[in-house]
């Protein structure tokens, strides 16, 4: 990744849903074996965690105070995850918004056809590559 990229990554985070709902959200872009897609990825209780490590380090402002939310926020809440391909539509959708875990737009019809069992799993394979690599 350059650094350009990495500055438009920043730039393209949503920091009006980070400051006021507390949500930190990521797209990341796959790239498939037949076409590209993107993975949503939110986290909640980012701020929250924040505060509790400046408080743990006497207000003072280090990148390791981020850092340290932000593992702890992962580790510890919630993390939402969608996906642009056609698996995660008409498979895990539904799944996924009855499980409460769809960072995407809610899907709120089953998968009669595709998935009438829920036995395709929680994620697509891009969403699985990305939790798979948080690190």
């Amino acid at each position: 990744m350059s650094a350009l990229d990495t500055i438009r990554n920043y730039n393209k985070l949503d920091m009006n849903s980070l400051f006021k709902a507390d949500l930190l959200n990521f797209i990341i872009p796959i790239k498939g074996e037949t076409n590209d897609y993107s993975v949503e990825v939110l986290f909640e209780g980012v701020c929250k965690k924040i505060r509790e490590e400046l408080k743990r380090n006497n207000f003072k402002l280090e990148y390791k105070v981020i850092y340290r939310a932000i593992i702890n926020a992962v580790n510890a809440g919630d993390i939402l995850v969608a996906c642009t391909c056609p698996d995660w539509k008409f498979r895990q959708a539904y799944q996924g918004t009855m499980g409460k875990y769809n960072a995407g737009k809610p899907e709120l019809r089953p998968a009669k056809i595709t998935n009438p069992n829920d036995t395709k799993g929680a994620g697509c394979k891009h969403v699985m590559n990305v939790l798979g690599n948080l690190d």
